[in-house]
This record gives structure tokens, C-alpha cells and sequence, in this order.
């Protein structure tokens, strides 16, 4: 009887992948490239593991809400930056922007204009390029 052979797995041996140090980077938003890099894998062995993908989105929204906490509490303790800041994401504040013409404005083609600019030309009067006059029917 010839003696037995063991069978060879072949292939390179399987990464071990601790998920808690992805978690840990995934929280603070480390792209998946750079949890490779610091696991010192490829992207592609990372994005195959089994527990991955759920492991880094689970820890990326913990770090979202993390995040959004610390900027209410800055907010809630009067840092006025965060406080606008937080009204224009949502509660869909912004801020007015006021144009004003100073001097003489010539007008070649009044088709580029945007309907601010015209408000603020027939509000104004401005001369307009070959009569001479001025919009709102006087001279110059």
C-alpha cells in the first residue's frame, strides 16, 4: 500500500482582518483604500471580506452621528459659525446677497442678464447701448 499524501490547500494562507480596527477607522471616515493601506492588504482582498462592507457602513453612520452631535453641542454652546452653519443645512437658511452698480454700466446684449441684474437696472434707470435715454423713458 503506498503511503498517504496530504492534500495541499494550495494558494497563499487567508488574511486575518481584525474588524474592530476597520470599524475604528470606518468611524472616522478613513476611505477604503487607506484601511487597506494601514492593514496592509489591497482594496480588493478588503471589499471581498465577508463582514466588511457591513462592518465599515454600520461604523461610517456611527461616525456621521458622532460627528452631527459635536456640531449641535458647539451650536447648543453658543458658537455662532456652527449655529448658522447648521440653519443652512437644515432648515434651509441662506444668505441674501445685495448687488449694487456703482458707475457707469454699458449693456451689450441684455439677454445675458440675469433677472437680479435686471431688477436692479430698472430699479436704477441705467443707460441702455445706441439711444442715449434711459429705460425708465428720461434723458441723459
Amino acid at each position: 500500500m503506498a503511503p498517504e499524501r496530504k492534500k495541499h490547500a494550495g494558494g497563499r494562507p487567508k488574511k486575518v482582518i481584525d474588524m474592530k480596527l476597520v470599524a475604528g477607522l470606518a468611524h472616522v471616515h478613513c476611505t477604503i483604500l487607506e484601511i487597506a493601506a494601514i492593514l496592509g492588504i489591497s482594496d480588493r482582498t478588503l471589499r471581498n471580506h465577508p463582514e466588511f462592507l457591513p462592518t465599515y457602513e454600520k461604523a461610517r453612520e456611527g461616525g456621521k452621528m458622532s460627528l452631527r452631535r459635536q456640531q449641535f453641542k458647539a451650536a447648543e454652546n453658543g458658537n455662532t459659525t456652527m449655529l448658522i452653519w447648521l440653519g443652512k443645512q437644515f432648515l434651509g437658511q441662506r444668505d441674501q446677497a445685495r448687488t449694487e452698480i456703482a458707475g457707469q454700466l454699458e449693456i451689450t446684449d441684455p439677454f445675458d442678464l440675469s433677472e437680479e441684474e435686471l431688477a436692479v437696472i430698472a430699479a436704477q434707470g441705467i443707460v441702455t447701448k445706441g439711444n442715449g435715454r434711459r429705460r425708465n423713458g428720461g434723458s441723459e
